[in-house]
């Protein structure tokens, strides 16, 4: 059986190019030694699987999580599409929440001049019926 890395060679007078599958790549090796790392590697033993599980095993109590909420369980079946789909549903909510805040602002508007006018009706009304029910002038 064939090495997969291997490369298929062809002869020179052939001059076809060198074909290679999917999997085969040329591998970069770069040598880190002497540089700074960027990584804080001081909670590796805290955070590697094997560790968690082998102090579990020695000692039955699973790791609390340190300034961690507690898990939440939540139905999320409607969650459960496509992208897009979901994106549509947003903008489809949007739209929505926007016609409904127009109309009610129309509202609340129309609302305020029918009180403006039901107002300076009254108003008048009621000076009206002052001039009508004030003593006559005894002077």
């Amino acid at each position: 059986m064939r090495d997969l890395n291997e490369q298929i060679e062809v002869p020179s007078d052939k001059k076809r190019p060198i074909i290679k599958k999917p999997w085969q790549r040329n591998r970069l090796i770069v040598d880190l030694e002497g540089q700074e790392f960027k990584v804080d590697t001081s909670f590796g033993n805290d955070t590697d699987v094997n560790n968690i599980v082998k102090r579990f095993q020695r000692t039955g109590v699973m790791p609390e999580a340190e300034n961690a909420d507690k898990g939440q369980f939540a139905d999320v079946t409607n969650l459960q599409e496509d992208l897009t789909g979901l994106l549509e549903r947003v903008e489809t909510a949007k739209a929505e929440v926007a016609a409904a805040e127009t109309a009610l602002q129309q509202k609340e508007a129309e609302k305020a001049a029918n009180d403006a006018q039901r107002l300076k009706e009254y108003d008048e009304l009621r000076q009206k019926q002052q001039a009508e029910n004030a003593p006559p002038d005894t002077e």
